[in-house]
């Protein structure tokens, strides 16, 4: 595997945390199988050219951006692709009831 293909499946893997993604979403975005964009994020199955362009367009931007590096990629990420909450969930805490 080289150096390339290991940042791509970084610059992937910061992606799919910063639109709050989960393998099946993007497989579902790309027309291939959950198990397919796991063993393409493992490494044991590289990602294609054609893979490139289509991750470029579902993340709106282009090919050269997914090589530049994840910090790039998600800069380059569009507004309304970024989840409201990076990389976890949401938790609302109940407001402490006053004491008196």
């Amino acid at each position: 595997m080289t150096s390339t293909e290991r940042d791509l499946r970084d610059t992937i893997a910061a992606l799919l945390r910063a639109t709050g993604e989960r393998h099946a979403d993007l497989a579902d975005a790309l027309g291939i199988v959950r198990s397919q964009v796991s063993r393409k994020q493992a490494g044991t199955r590289p990602w294609s050219l054609k893979d490139l362009h289509h991750l470029a367009a579902h993340y709106g931007m282009g090919p050269a951006d997914l090589l530049c590096g994840m910090d790039h990629a998600v800069r380059r990420l569009p507004e309304h692709r970024r989840a409201d909450t990076i990389g976890g969930t949401r938790t609302t805490l109940p407001a402490a009831e006053e004491t008196r």
